[in-house]
């Protein structure tokens, strides 16, 4: 089934054009394919036509897309229905909207969801629904590892995948030649990530449903994430753990009837962020879970044994249908959350922690060690010769200053 809906939609693009008869009978599947084109009617028969010489038993069936008032079940008018796609019969049946290129069989559209549909075949004895919407199978994965430097601001590398209507809206937005999506990845990370500088982008073919679909971005100079002498934060960005929420669920007045959720799904973000040499994690975010109305919120924090510290949210909003009450108890806590802002996960050198314990052999000790087990970075003598400063030994603390200009004389942070 999958082979031939990808065959299908090599051939055949998607184009209502409707003149006359056209407007309620589908073409003869010849033509469509000597066309290049159909609109949805002309599709589902085409691939109903296909799928069975290739024995499979498939029909057309109409429903009425969209969000809005369904087709009621004892008076299923002709003139109700606006759409055609294809059902395949089995135990469960197979939805198939062969109008969209991104989705897979048996992957319908938010619009084609638990919507009652009339199956053309002589078995018909009245309308059946599709597929309630799956929030479980309908998700999003987003890793963001941040390598702190020794000095200065982070490099980051982004790894996204994707499931159900989310992948299919990011194939689709992604259905761009290949410097179009280098120019939207650059605009994507100078806005997100502190004027960062995009080094990589790679996006998996847009086209091939037979691997889930990933994108890989590289950056270098996020100021997001930054390396101080002695501190480096890395600010952490959850918003993207909402961006699939329709509008009316997020503001509007008080709702008086119930709230159909039309794409039920849930969001996982994870951060793994790599300290610089000689730095420990000072300020770390509280792990936490949330409720919000029928939804929840889960963040959860650890720090390995190599000292990455791994950030993890995972937001599920996989309810179809919401009553008024919690649409507002979703509003109050989500307002709340946006209120706290963000987080930022603090570190700081060994040095400065020794230094802040009023323990100054072992402040100078810790620095001297870096700079030490680094001979050719100058940013660790810096270190060492800031701490000797504050401790009044300023004739040590010039020998070393010097030595970190002589190591890295282009780094102007070291001329100050």
């Amino acid at each position: 089934i999958a082979k031939l809906l990808a065959w299908m939609h090599k051939r055949v693009r998607y184009a209502a054009i409707e003149f006359g008869e056209t407007a309620v009978l589908p073409r003869n599947p010849t033509d469509t394919l000597e066309r290049g084109y159909g609109d949805c009617k002309d599709k589902a028969t085409l691939l109903v036509g296909l799928l069975r010489a290739a024995g499979i038993d498939a029909h057309v069936a109409l429903l009425r897309a969209g969000f809005g008032h369904d087709v009621r079940p004892n008076l299923p008018a002709l003139s109700l229905f606006n759409h055609a796609i294809v059902h395949v019969a089995g135990e469960p049946g197979l939805w198939i909207d062969p109008t969209d290129p991104f989705a897979r069989a048996g992957d319908l559209p938010p619009s084609d969801a638990h919507r009652h549909a009339l199956i053309a075949s002589r078995a018909t004895e009245g309308l059946v629904q599709t597929p309630a919407p799956n929030g479980k199978a309908d998700g999003y994965r987003e890793v963001r590892v941040v390598e702190l430097p020794d000095f200065g601001p982070a490099r980051i590398r982004e790894h996204t995948e994707a499931t159900g209507f989310i992948e299919r809206d990011l194939r689709r937005s992604f259905d761009q030649s290949e410097q179009e999506q280098r120019k939207s990845a650059e605009r994507y990370v100078e806005r997100s990530y502190g004027g960062a500088e995009l080094t990589d982008v790679s996006v998996s073919p847009i086209d091939d449903l037979s691997k889930p679909f990933a994108i890989e971005i590289d950056m270098k100079g996020a100021r997001v994430a930054v390396t101080d002498l002695v501190i480096a934060a890395a600010s952490l960005d959850s918003r993207v753990l909402f961006s699939w929420l329709p509008s009316p669920l997020l503001e509007g007045e008080p709702r008086t009837t119930d709230l159909l959720l039309p794409t039920p799904h849930h969001i996982e973000l994870r951060y793994e962020i790599h300290p610089p040499s000689g730095f420990v994690p000072d300020a770390l975010p509280a792990p936490r879970n949330r409720v919000l109305g029928p939804a929840a919120l889960d963040r959860r924090i650890e720090t390995g044994p190599d000292g990455v510290v791994r950030v993890s949210y995972r937001f599920a909003a996989e309810h179809h249908r919401w009553t008024p009450a919690e649409v507002e108890s979703f509003r109050k806590a989500y307002e709340k959350l946006q209120e706290e802002g963000e987080r930022s996960v603090v570190m700081l050198h060994e040095g400065e922690v020794a230094a802040r314990k009023r323990d100054a052999k072992g402040s100078i000790a810790a620095y001297r060690r870096l700079a030490e087990a680094h001979p050719e970075s100058g940013v660790h003598r810096m270190r060492l010769a800031v701490a000797l400063s504050s401790l009044g030994m300023g004739h040590a603390a010039r020998h070393e200053a010097l030595a970190a200009v002589e190591l890295s004389p282009k780094e102007a942070h070291l001329h100050g």
